[in-house]
C-alpha cells in the first residue's frame, strides 16, 4: 500500500519550527533591551519599586516587545492597539514623516507627535 503524505502537516510544522526560531531571537534581543534600560534607569536613580512603577514598567518592556515582535512581522495583542491610537504622515517620498495620536490625548486640543522624524529625513 502507497504511503500518503500530508504536505499541509509537514509545511505547518517547519512554520511553526521556525515561528519559534524567530521567537526565541526576538525574546533574546528584549532581555538585552531589559537589561539595558533598567541599568540606564538605575543609573538616573530610578531605583524604587511600588506597584505603579512595576506596572509601568511592565506597559514599557511590552510596548518593547511589540516593536521587536513587529520589526520581525510576529504579531503582538499591541499592534491593535497601536493602529487604533497611532497614525502616521508620508513625505514626498512615501517615508513615514511623522508619528501621532489619532485622538487628542490631552486637553490641550492639538494632535500630540509622539515622534518626529521629519529631522532625520534628508
Amino acid at each position: 500500500m502507497a504511503q500518503i503524505l500530508d504536505f499541509n502537516a509537514k509545511k505547518q510544522e517547519k512554520e511553526v519550527e521556525e515561528l519559534e526560531h524567530d521567537l526565541n531571537d526576538a525574546d533574546a534581543i528584549i532581555e538585552d533591551l531589559i537589561d539595558e534600560m533598567g541599568e540606564l534607569f538605575d543609573s538616573y536613580g530610578m531605583v524604587e519599586r511600588n506597584e505603579k512603577i512595576a506596572k509601568d514598567f511592565f506597559y514599557v518592556m511590552e510596548s518593547v516587545r511589540a516593536f521587536v515582535y513587529g520589526y520581525m512581522n510576529i504579531e503582538h495583542p499591541f499592534h491593535t492597539v497601536i493602529d487604533e491610537m497611532v497614525d502616521v504622515s508620508y513625505n514626498d517620498l512615501a517615508e513615514v514623516y511623522n508619528v501621532y495620536w489619532k485622538e487628542k490625548p490631552t486637553d490641550e486640543g492639538h494632535i500630540k507627535k509622539i515622534i518626529d522624524l521629519s529631522e532625520e529625513i534628508d
